[in-house]
This record gives structure tokens, C-alpha cells and sequence, in this order.
């Protein structure tokens, strides 16, 4: 009786441990995104309510009756509101979900963009496993890109489309013979989908086009010509309808109508504050150090190009340096893809010995750097300060978590849905208890939109300097409002005691100031 082999082929062998790499990855990363699930963004409420008021019939406004494109995020409002009508059917108060939901839907848009890094490092670095594995384990283990998973607004999903998208146009770009219709449609959709997912997408298309337009020489494909004036007619409509729709071409959020001065010194000030962050951006800094080292220009020049059109733009606009920030957190598969292909690339220099000693410092560098960052400390520790264990003994529901669903639920119980109007923040009271709300960070109320004071000036200082002439503005259209993060014993300014009065402290750090009667203040004056 002959025996059997029952030893796997090396092919075979190869998948089998292809399958069990990428699974670890998954589960490492699905790990990362525990360890900060309560992480909130109260700018949410803004795609949030949108959506939510558009298929509940009243239109794409934050406040029935003004027409004010006060998100950044057109796509991701889109996708919201789909789900929230969804929900309808199952949730007696769909608004409420819309957070779980949104928590649900980024981790899976997370888990296909480390498989999408994987197939566009395969893509540019010659197929190698190893080398494109490592880039999916580099923005698996990456904070900001951990964070935005666990996050409720729209930096997963339009992670998502933008990798999507440029490994479509690159597979167009580069290739030798004819490409199917299928594949410029798909190429065409995805391009357009990532430009209307957030306000900065036409950017990075602009960006991208001029990299392959400077890589290939001027000499684009056919079917490129093609995806590119496809685009440019979508987005063509898209513009119109905006226009027509909002009567502005120009949005109203807080990037575009508030820092919209260019400072120097400001962005100076960015600067410094982006290199003092967190680990991630060791990342960049190798980039930076080390681009002009790498050989083959072709394989790297167009994530490197994306990187430094966004650099620039996030200058140009003065809006967040910091890596954590929903601005860096979609560049992270490139500069990912970066640092691997900087482990395999020849640099420029004198000397088989001089390279490899510059190389494995520069990669310390990077990885002591990022090793030491407290987003992974937070997430080795389990997200606890006495281990993983107690994370999960105390993991609660992003909503119990949240300051502004315990401020609408004391509301609701107190006072009833309508008693204080938001104007501190943008978080989650409009959107639970349906206010009608003017807010001051995402610009959503016409009138203040345009007002005289509001135009040019910081949004921390219309935020936080409360004596400022924008934030008197504000106030005057509103009967109440609330402010949270000051110290429990904390005094507030005259001006708010002019014609407010404190009316309640649901808990530390929390104040609620209204006018008297103060149970009247859903109405506007």
C-alpha cells in the first residue's frame, strides 16, 4: 500500500498562510478600533441631522427652511441617510441609532481599505507578499487610522473610495493594451463618488491628474482622456445642483468660510504642532527625508504626489495638522505604502554599507518614534491604564459615553425637547431632541452664515472668546444654549449673564443657560 502525501503544496502552503496573515491583520486592527470605540465626534450631528431632515422630507437643511450646505461631506450624507431610512423599519427612533450605525459601517470600510493597500502595493511594488503585507500591517497598526474606524463621520468610507479610486486609475494608467468599458465605468464611478464624499476630494483628483500627467509625460491613455472628461461632466452637474439648490457655490462650513485667510504665522504655529504630535507623523518625516532617495520615480511618485497635495492644501486652508484628525487619516495607506517600499528601494548614495546604515537608522527613527506615541501605548495597554481586561470590564455605549446624549436625556426628563437651544456646540442635543438650532461651528444658519464679524475670523476665537462681537451675534438669535468642558467651578462672562441666566448643571462641567421662562426656549425671537 503506497502512502499518502499529506503535506500541502507549496502553492498551496503559500495561500493557506497568505489567508491565516491577512485574518491576524484583521483581528490586530479589529482590536485597535475596540480600544477606541467610544472615541466621538460631535460634528457627526451635522451629516447626521442632515440626512436625517432630507429623508424625513424636509429637505437637504439643517433647519427646515434654510437652505444652508453647512456639511462637508455631500456622499457620506447620502450614505447616512440611506441607512437611517433603512432603520425605519426596525428602530422605534432611528435618529437615536444613527451613531451605532455609523460605528458599525466605518470599521467594515476600514477592513476593505487594508485589503485594498495590500492589492495597490502588489500593484506598484512588483507583487511582492511580503513587502505589500507589510503595508497592510503598517495602517493596521496605525492610530489615526484606528481612531477614524471607531469615528461616526466619513474619513473610513472616504479612505475607502480614494484607494479605490487611484488603484483603478493607476491600472488604467499603466496599462499596455486595450481596457474594457467595465473598467472605465468603474474607474469613472469611484472617482466621482470620492469627489463628493468630502469637500477636499476635487483637490486630490486635481492632484492626481497632474502626477500622471507629469509621470506619463503628457502622453495619457485613451480610456484615461475618457474617465477624466467623465468626471469633469459629473462633477459639472454635481457644482450645478449645488448651486442651484443652495444659491452659493462656495459651502458653509467651518474650513471654508471661517479660516479662510491664509496667515503665515499661523500656519506656522500648524507646523510645529504637527511635527510635536503623535507618532504617526514619523511617517512623514520620512517621507520627506528620504523621497529624493528612491530610484524608480514612476512606482512612487503618485502616492507621494497625493501626500504633498494634501500637505498643501491642509496649509492653505489652516485646517488640522494633527495626524489623529479626520485631514492626515486617508493618507495613511500611502504613507504606509511608502515607508514599505522604502525598506526594499536603493537610495541614492555611495556605498552597499553607507546605504543599509542610513536605511535601518532612519527606520529607528520611525519606529521608536511611533512605538512611543500614546495612541500605541493606549492601544497596547488595552485602551486602560490597568490593562485590557479592565477595558472590557468598563466598555460602555458610545451614546452613554457621549455628554450630549446625557444633556438631551436630562432635558427630555426636565424640561421637554424643545427647552435649550445648542449654540456651543454641534453635537448630538439637535439632533435628538430636534431643536431648531443655529450652530456655530458648522455655519448652518443663513442669516449668520453671511453676517458681518463671522467672516475671516477663527473659529476658537468665535468659539471661546465669548466677550467677541460674533459670539454676542450668535447669542442674540438664540434662547438658550449649553457649554461643556469647563472647570466645575468655572465663572461665566458677563455677557452671558446679560441676558441669560444659569438654569442648570446636569453634571460637572456642564451649564445650561436660558432665558427666562426658560421652558419656552424652542421658539426663536
Amino acid at each position: 500500500m503506497v502512502g499518502t502525501d499529506m503535506s500541502l503544496k507549496p502553492a498551496n502552503r503559500r495561500r493557506v498562510l497568505g489567508i491565516l496573515a491577512g485574518a491576524g491583520i484583521a483581528v490586530f486592527f479589529l482590536y485597535n478600533v475596540f480600544v477606541f470605540f467610544d472615541y466621538l465626534e460631535d460634528d457627526a450631528g451635522i451629516s447626521f441631522r442632515y440626512a436625517a431632515n432630507l429623508f424625513d422630507g424636509y429637505g437637504l437643511v439643517y433647519n427646515p427652511g434654510e437652505r444652508v450646505e453647512g456639511y462637508s461631506n455631500f456622499g457620506f450624507v447620502m450614505l447616512m441617510g440611506a441607512i437611517y431610512e433603512a432603520s425605519k423599519l426596525v428602530f422605534h427612533d432611528p435618529r437615536a441609532w444613527m451613531l451605532i450605525e455609523a460605528k458599525l459601517v466605518n470599521p467594515l470600510a476600514a477592513l476593505a481599505t487594508l485589503w485594498l493597500a495590500y492589492l495597490f502595493s502588489r500593484r506598484l511594488l512588483g507583487k511582492d507578499r511580503y513587502l505589500s503585507a507589510l503595508t497592510a500591517l503598517l495602517v493596521a497598526a496605525n492610530g489615526a487610522f484606528a481612531i477614524n474606524a471607531a469615528s461616526p463621520l466619513e474619513t473610513s468610507t472616504y479612505t475607502l473610495l480614494l484607494l479605490l479610486a487611484v488603484l483603478l486609475v493607476e491600472n488604467i494608467a499603466t496599462s499596455a493594451g486595450p481596457v474594457s468599458a467595465r473598467t472605465v465605468v468603474a474607474a469613472t464611478a469611484a472617482l466621482f463618488l470620492f469627489s463628493v464624499w468630502r469637500i477636499d476630494a476635487p483637490f486630490l483628483v486635481a492632484a492626481m491628474a497632474g502626477v500622471l500627467l507629469i509621470r506619463e509625460r503628457l502622453r495619457l491613455n485613451r480610456s484615461l482622456w475618457i474617465v477624466i472628461l467623465a468626471w469633469t461632466l459629473l462633477y459639472g452637474i454635481y457644482t450645478g445642483f449645488r448651486y442651484f439648490y443652495f444659491g452659493d457655490l462656495l459651502n458653509n462650513p467651518f474650513y471654508t468660510k471661517v479660516q479662510v485667510a491664509f496667515s503665515p504665522p499661523l500656519e506656522s504655529a500648524y507646523t510645529k504642532s504637527y511635527f510635536a504630535c503623535l507618532g504617526e507623523n514619523s511617517f512623514m518625516l520620512l517621507i520627506v527625508i528620504t523621497v529624493a532617495m528612491l530610484m524608480d520615480y514612476r512606482r512612487y511618485l503618485l502616492p507621494y504626489g497625493l501626500v504633498m497635495a494634501q500637505w498643501v492644501f491642509v496649509s492653505l486652508v489652516g485646517g488640522d495638522w494633527m495626524p489623529g484628525f479626520r485631514f492626515w487619516a486617508p493618507l495613511t495607506p500611502f504613507l504606509c505604502f511608502l515607508v514599505a517600499g522604502f525598506v526594499d528601494a536603493p537610495l541614492r548614495l555611495p556605498g552597499e554599507t553607507i546605504q543599509k546604515a542610513v536605511k535601518a537608522a532612519l527606520l529607528l527613527v520611525v519606529a521608536v518614534y511611533w512605538f512611543f506615541s500614546g495612541q500605541t501605548m493606549y492601544s497596547l495597554g488595552g485602551g486602560h491604564p490597568h490593562g485590557f481586561a479592565a477595558r472590557i470590564r468598563e466598555i460602555k455605549s458610545p451614546l452613554e459615553l457621549n455628554p450630549y446624549w446625557r444633556t438631551a436625556q436630562w432635558l427630555r426628563s426636565h424640561a421637554g425637547p424643545k427647552a435649550v437651544i445648542v449654540v456651543k456646540e454641534a453635537g448630538f442635543i439637535p439632533l435628538l431632541t430636534n431643536m431648531h438650532t443655529i450652530d456655530t461651528y458648522g455655519l448652518c444658519n443663513r442669516e449668520l452664515a453671511h453676517a458681518k464679524g463671522l467672516r475671516g475670523k477663527m473659529g476658537l476665537k468665535i468659539l471661546w472668546s465669548l466677550d467677541d462681537e460674533a459670539t454676542r451675534l450668535v447669542l442674540a438669535h438664540n434662547p438658550g444654549f449649553i457649554v461643556y468642558g469647563p472647570e466645575s467651578n468655572w465663572t461665566p462672562p458677563q455677557v452671558f449673564l446679560k441676558d441669560f441666566r444659569l438654569v442648570a448643571t446636569p453634571e460637572p462641567g456642564m451649564f445650561i443657560f436660558a432665558r427666562a421662562p426658560w421652558e419656552d426656549g424652542g421658539k426663536k425671537e
